[in-house]
């Protein structure tokens, strides 16, 4: 055999996997089994006979175990489910109606952002024309203060003419 300078190497790598692996596995079977413990606890029992909760009564509509669904004269002439296929409809009506939530929930966000968007167009518009209106504002105080002085000064000028005219009439030259 050829001897690889690089062998020793390797296999102390692959040794040092060796306790990761373990204690993976150490893990992964810890997990399992707290699922198992979780799965067991979850499973109710009836209050009466003490055994599992495996039917639904669609009449009373009421979780039943297998001696209440049989021997109970309250339950006769009912209709039962197991109860993993009502559980298992509940669940795709769940699944269905969070589809159609979430395809809502889209529509009504692009209806948002439609709003935001004409909200954002409208203030705009709303900022343009208060600036138009600023100036057309300003132009004409400007123009009426023109006019203003316009006519005080043709005031002054015939005050002045009449004040001439009334002081020549009376003899004050």
């Amino acid at each position: 055999m050829v001897n690889c300078r690089f062998v020793s190497e390797i296999t102390s790598v692959c040794n040092s996997f060796k306790p990761n692996i373990q204690e993976l596995e150490r893990l992964s079977s810890q997990q399992s089994a707290r699922r198992d413990q979780k799965k067991k606890q979850t499973v109710e029992n009836c209050a009466e006979h003490n055994l599992p909760l495996g039917y639904y009564c669609e009449t009373c509509c009421e979780a039943l175990c297998s001696d209440c669904a049989m021997f109970e004269s309250k339950h006769q002439q009912h209709k039962f489910k197991k109860i993993g296929e009502v559980y298992d409809k509940h669940i795709e009506t769940i699944k269905q109606e969070t589809t159609l939530l979430e395809k809502r929930l889209d529509e009504l966000n692009f209806l948002v952002s439609s709003v935001d968007e004409n909200i954002s167009r409208v203030q705009k518009a709303k900022e343009e024309r208060s600036i138009e209106l600023k100036k057309a504002y300003n132009e004409m105080q400007e123009k009426l203060a023109s006019e203003l002085e316009k006519k005080l000064d043709t005031l002054s000028s015939m005050l002045i003419v009449f004040v001439l005219i009334y002081r020549s009439k009376n003899g004050y030259f």
